[in-house]
């Protein structure tokens, strides 16, 4: 299951195994091991991914929880552009309303990845 996951954050960003293992200090194989669960994911390795792609260690332990705890994920630098662009096209209460959507949405990310 930690194989599954460790795949599904490489898929997400767009990252073939040699990219995403060269980053982690690992060759390609073993993130293909990783992701068939040929190889078991250890706590070193978990603790690895959680600091160099900014993963929630809960998520990639588990399943439970955000896949990402922190605004430094590697997508969170692509969506204020997209996102305030779409806004500002909306009526201003419904500007409001996103805004404090995303606030409640930010506390309970804080809850859940502590």
């Amino acid at each position: 299951m930690r194989g599954k996951r460790i795949k599904e954050i490489r898929e997400l960003m767009k990252m073939t195994q040699a990219e995403f293992g060269e980053k982690l200090g690992f060759n390609w194989s073993k993130i293909k091991d990783l992701e068939s669960g040929k190889l078991n994911t250890t706590a070193e390795i978990a603790l690895l991914i959680e600091k160099i792609y900014s993963v929630n260690l809960r998520w990639l332990l588990t399943g439970e929880g955000e896949m990402f705890c922190s605004s430094d994920s590697p997508l969170a630098s692509e969506l204020p552009d997209k996102i305030k662009k779409i806004v500002q096209e909306l009526p201003l209460k419904r500007q409001k309303r996103i805004l404090e959507y995303v606030e409640d949405q930010r506390d309970l990310s804080k809850l859940l990845c502590e």
